[in-house]
């Protein structure tokens, strides 16, 4: 059973088991995902302080979009622009 522990305000410390973790579900159509996207998000976006952080939008295989070896990226920051 896998237990995710957390550390909140003060001493205070959350644990959540459960017997398998949820599949992901693509953020488009609810589809299981396939992937996460690895486009860089630049300081402007909400994850300013963290110069690794990456969108990672979880995608199914039609709303994604594979970049290069281990990188691919999600309908909203596919290089081509197209949508599916």
């Amino acid at each position: 059973m896998p237990c995710d522990i957390r550390s909140g305000p003060g001493d205070i410390f959350t644990v959540s088991c459960s017997r398998d973790p949820r599949p992901q579900r693509c953020r488009w159509c609810a589809k299981q995902s396939s992937g996460f996207c690895d486009f860089r998000e630049t300081k402007d976006n909400s994850t300013a302080g963290n110069p690794s952080a990456t969108c990672d939008a979880p995608f199914c295989l039609r709303h994604g979009q594979r970049i290069a070896p281990n990188m691919d990226y999600c309908q909203e920051h596919r290089i081509d622009g197209a949508r599916p």
